[in-house]
C-alpha cells in the first residue's frame, strides 16, 4: 500500500460513507489540527504496517524448515533416510532475522508515537478514541506470565489502560517488549538443541520436554498470532473514532 496524496483523499472519504465494521485499513489513524501533520503521522502508520508485514512474513518462512527437519528425522526412523539437519539451521537464522524484523517495528512504532504525542491531535478524536478502546470486549494483550491473557478494554492492573492514541501505541510497544524477551528465549532454546539434530534426535527430545525450545516455540507461535490481533483491533479503534469526529480534522478535503 502507498499513500499518495490523491489516495489518501479517496482513502478517507471511503472511510466516511461506509460503516466501522466495513472498513478494512490496518494503518492507525490520528487527525490533527495541522494537515501537513496528519499526513506525516499516515505516511508513518504506514511504515509502522510494512515493518510488521515484513516481520510476520520472515516468521512464517521461519517454520517450513523446521517442520521439514522433524519429518526428516521422522523419515530417518521409519525409512532409515538421510536426516537433514541443515533445515533446523534455516529456521534458527529465520529467527534471527524476525528479532532484526521487530526492533525495526519498535522504532517505527516509537517514532510514530513521537508525532501522535505532539499535542496538535484534534479536539474530541482521544476521547472518542478512549471511548471505543474501553467498550472493546476483546483486545487481548500480552503478559509475562502465562502465554497470554485477554483483558476488557485494554484495562488490567498489570498493564493499565488505554487512553487516546498515546495509550494505543504505548500498548503496541509495551506487547512487543514483551514479545521480543520471548523470541529470545525461543532462538536461545533452538541454538542448544542443534546439536540434537545432527544426531537425529530433535524430535524426540522436543517432544519429552526436555528442552526450552519445546516450551517456548508454541508459546511465541501464540504470542505473535496475539499481537498482530491487538495490533489490529487497536487500530481500527482509531479508524472508528476518525469516522465518529469527522470532518473535525479534514476541513481541508473539502
Amino acid at each position: 500500500m502507498h499513500i499518495l496524496s490523491a489516495a489518501i483523499v479517496a482513502l478517507l472519504l471511503l472511510f466516511v460513507t461506509v460503516p466501522s465494521s466495513t472498513a478494512h485499513n490496518v494503518w492507525c489513524h490520528c487527525p490533527k489540527k495541522n494537515k501537513e501533520t496528519t499526513l506525516k503521522f499516515f505516511y508513518k502508520a504506514g511504515e509502522v504496517y510494512e515493518a510488521l508485514s515484513d516481520a510476520m512474513l520472515t516468521w512464517h518462512s521461519a517454520n517450513s524448515p523446521l517442520e521439514k527437519g522433524v519429518l526428516a528425522e521422522f523419515d530417518n526412523s521409519v525409512k532409515g533416510t538421510d536426516l537433514k539437519p541443515y533445515h533446523y539451521q534455516e529456521t534458527y537464522h529465520a529467527l534471527n532475522s524476525l528479532k532484526v524484523k521487530l526492533h525495526v517495528l519498535q522504532i517505527k512504532l516509537t517514532e510514530l508515537r513521537a508525532i501522535a504525542a505532539d499535542g496538535d491531535t484534534t479536539p474530541d478524536f482521544d476521547t472518542a478514541l478512549t471511548k471505543i478502546i474501553s467498550s472493546s470486549k476483546n483486545i487481548g494483550r500480552l503478559s509475562t506470565s502465562g502465554v497470554r491473557y485477554a483483558d476488557i478494554g485494554g484495562k488490567d492492573a498489570q498493564q493499565g489502560s488505554m487512553v487516546g492514541i498515546v495509550g494505543i501505541l504505548d500498548a503496541q510497544l509495551t506487547d512487543l517488549k514483551i514479545l521480543l524477551s520471548v523470541l529470545d528465549q525461543v532462538v536461545d532454546g533452538l541454538r542448544d538443541a542443534l546439536p540434537l539434530a545432527e544426531k537425529g534426535e530433535f524430535a524426540k527430545v522436543m517432544l519429552s520436554g526436555r528442552n526450552a525450545f519445546g516450551d517456548k516455540m508454541p508459546q511465541f507461535t501464540d504470542m505473535i498470532s496475539g499481537y498482530e490481533r491487538m495490533y489490529v483491533q487497536t487500530c481500527m479503534s482509531t479508524i472508528a473514532a476518525t469516522m465518529q469526529v469527522y470532518p473535525k480534522g479534514f476541513e481541508w478535503l473539502r
